[in-house]
């Protein structure tokens, strides 16, 4: 079973064939064996893929024209049609970014990306539109922003100046939002980046998702994972192991891990 997606919403993981859901949240423990392809959807049946390339090869990763749209439509067709909302997004401490989406699907966009604090700036007749005015408030601020980025100033408090000083110039139509996504305050708290390794056991007490970041505690220490990393790799339970080297394996890597 290979890890093929996440909710950050439900902070837990997908992975096929079966379309299984894997917890996060609360005492956890996933167990990493390859990581390869994370293969492909077609009519909806998942199709695996052996390729060694990750997070996907060539032939299976997805194309998203939408993602890199400045106002001139990559497809054959437009078909953003519905109305479309231009917003800025304030990651603390102080990261600001411009952004597009479906108006309907704002909030939800707003904390997907998981950002502290959201507005809405301009509504427009569709999706072309919107990324026309997007590619030109670029130019002053960031419409792309990385999840190390957002990592660095994960414990920290969102600077709300910041965006309001960006209002003054660009304006608002809606009201300021604001978001918390853990089951505690980690703010001001130590937290250390992790990235999986092939073979290796992650575990402890997940407290909650930011976006791609999954946050948890293990031995008294807090960790952030960035649960993108994890598309590819394939999951092993217990009774896959076929005899103490693959298990010592596992537990040697988690000693290096922690």
């Amino acid at each position: 079973m290979r890890i093929t997606g996440y909710n950050p919403f439900e902070c837990s993981l997908v992975a096929n064939p079966g379309t299984v859901k894997i917890e996060l949240k609360g005492d956890f423990e996933i167990k990493l064996g390859e990581r390869r392809c994370a293969g492909r959807f077609i009519n909806g049946k998942y199709i695996e893929c052996r390729e060694k390339k990750y997070p996907y090869c060539d032939r299976c990763k997805p194309f998203e024209p939408c993602a890199i749209c400045r106002g001139k439509c990559l497809k054959q067709k437009m078909d953003c049609t519905s109305p479309h909302s231009v917003y800025l997004a304030l990651f603390s401490p102080n990261l600001l970014k411009v952004g597009v989406t479906r108006t309907e699907r704002l909030a939800y966009r707003l904390r997907e990306q998981g950002a502290d604090v959201g507005v809405e700036i301009a509504k427009c007749e569709n999706g072309m539109v919107a990324r026309l005015i997007e590619s030109r408030i670029s130019k002053f601020v960031r419409d792309r922003m990385s999840t190390k980025m957002k990592i660095r100033g994960l414990t920290q408090e969102p600077d709300i100046n910041v965006l309001e000083k960006a209002l003054m110039i660009f304006g608002r139509i809606g009201d300021i939002m604001e978001f918390g996504y853990f089951d505690r305050d980690i703010t001001h708290q130590e937290i250390i980046p992790l990235s999986p390794a092939e073979f290796s056991v992650i575990s402890g007490t997940g407290i909650g998702c930011k976006g791609s970041i999954f946050v948890f505690e293990s031995c008294n220490l807090l960790y952030a994972l960035d649960l993108k990393e994890l598309i590819g790799f394939d999951l092993v339970d217990d009774e896959s192991n076929n005899g103490s080297l693959y298990l010592n394996r596992y537990m040697q890597s988690s000693i290096n891990l922690f």
